[in-house]
């Protein structure tokens, strides 16, 4: 079978690739012309494709378009471990040796810290919250409050302590029109050491008027540092 060689041109908008192609039926190499001079010899089935600048410039621009995506994740990762430690618990520096409740019951809050309070209550606030009655009864009416004044123990002294309050509703749950069914409730606070705080559950909607044994936990980190419960009852105020 006669071998030839054969020329082929691909073209471009502005440039034109030659491509040299061994062609041979026989899948053979081609035969030496004489001379002693090496000839080109052409695998069967490979194109040997020349240089050219179009080429390359696709290469570098995909081989820059890498090297920007692998700069910007390596970015996004870093900003992730970044911000991951920077919210890390404040209070890493403070050393906790205990915690302990103050008080706990019916607060109202101090808008006006100067108006008079009812008879027999005395002076004690937290926050603008006044303790009007300890107790572990809640009357099941709109607008009462209920938690516990507390204070963490330890140094240095004002250090700041993230802690977290939650408050579990009864066994049953309370049904909320727009949350849905609720087991409980959270929320975070910024305190400081050795300085008295409070945490309180403020009544404001008849769906949270659900009778049954009430919880507030307050947490450090994964630790649960103090709890009370109390008992919401229909009747009218009881104290203990």
């Amino acid at each position: 079978m006669r071998e030839t060689l054969r020329w082929k041109y691909v073209g471009t908008v502005n440039t034109r690739m030659k491509h040299n192609v061994w062609n041979t039926g026989a899948m053979q190499s081609r035969p030496s012309t004489g001379g002693g001079a090496s000839q080109l010899r052409a695998v069967p089935g490979f194109e040997f494709v020349r240089d050219d600048p179009e080429v390359r410039w696709v290469r570098f621009t995909a081989l820059l378009l890498i090297g920007l995506i692998g700069a910007l994740l390596l970015l996004l990762a870093s900003r992730f471990f970044v911000t991951r430690a920077e919210a890390a618990p404040v209070q890493s520096h403070a050393n906790i040796q205990d915690v302990l409740i103050l008080d706990h019951g019916l607060y109202t809050p101090l808008k006006d810290p100067s108006r008079p309070l009812p008879p027999g209550v005395p002076q004690i606030s937290s926050e603008l919250f006044q303790l009007v009655v300890e107790t572990t009864s809640v009357p099941a009416k709109v607008g009462i409050q209920f938690g516990f004044r507390y204070k963490i123990f330890g140094h240095p002294s004002g250090a700041p302590v993230e802690t977290k309050a939650i408050f579990l509703y009864p066994q049953a749950g309370a049904v909320s029109p727009k949350m849905g069914l609720l087991h409980s409730t959270s929320m975070s606070k910024t305190v400081r050491i050795n300085e008295s705080s409070g945490i309180a559950y403020s009544v404001d909607e008849p769906w949270e008027l659900v009778p049954g044994i009430w919880t507030v936990q307050l947490w450090i980190d994964d630790r649960k540092v103090a709890e009370q419960s109390f008992n919401m009852v229909s009747q009218k105020l009881a104290t203990n």
